[in-house]
Order: structure tokens, then C-alpha cells, then sequence
């Protein structure tokens, strides 16, 4: 039997946590859902939910198959920078949500 993948959000704004929430909704579970954001108030919603709230990037970066960057543009460099700086290797699914 395959394991459930799982998939991490960076970032805990409005798209992302509308896709977290969809998600949550299914049955069975596409996913086993991760999230970190450096607002942390913000991750607080998902526990419930049975959502893992990291503490950073780089441990969500870790755990996870797969990443969704739900950030700014500006903010690409800053985490990109953190991933290398924890010897991503290119070997996990990133995919960037278009943000303004």
C-alpha cells in the first residue's frame, strides 16, 4: 500500500489557507498536510484540523514531499536561501503560488 504524501505550505495567507482548508475536506486524505509561516498566530487555525505547524521552513522543508511557497515574490529569495542553507537537493516538488 503507498504512503499518503505530504505536502507543506509555506506561508499561511489567504490562498494557502483556502487550499489547507479545501483539502482537509476530502475524504480519504490526498495528503498529510504541513505548514509553516513566520506569522505564527496565523498556523494556530490549522491544529485543529490535524495540520503540522512547523516552526520553520527548513523542518517543513524536511518532513515534507512536496512544497507549495503561498508567499510574495519578495519573499522567494529569503526562503529559497533557507532551503539551500539546509542542502535542498532538488529532489522534492516545489510549486509557487502566483502572489501579489
Amino acid at each position: 500500500m503507498n504512503q499518503i504524501p505530504h505536502l507543506a505550505f509555506i506561508g499561511a495567507g489567504n490562498m494557502s489557507s483556502a487550499m489547507i482548508g479545501g483539502l482537509c475536506k476530502q475524504s480519504p486524505a490526498p495528503f498529510v498536510l504541513g505548514l509553516s509561516s513566520r506569522t505564527k498566530e496565523k498556523c494556530l487555525p490549522f491544529t485543529e484540523l490535524g495540520v503540522t505547524v512547523f516552526a520553520d521552513n527548513p523542518a517543513a522543508l524536511a518532513w515534507a514531499d512536496m512544497i507549495v511557497l503561498g508567499i510574495k515574490p519578495q519573499q522567494y529569495e529569503d526562503v529559497l536561501t533557507q532551503f539551500k542553507n539546509v542542502g535542498f537537493d532538488g529532489r522534492k516538488d516545489i510549486v509557487a503560488l502566483q502572489m501579489k
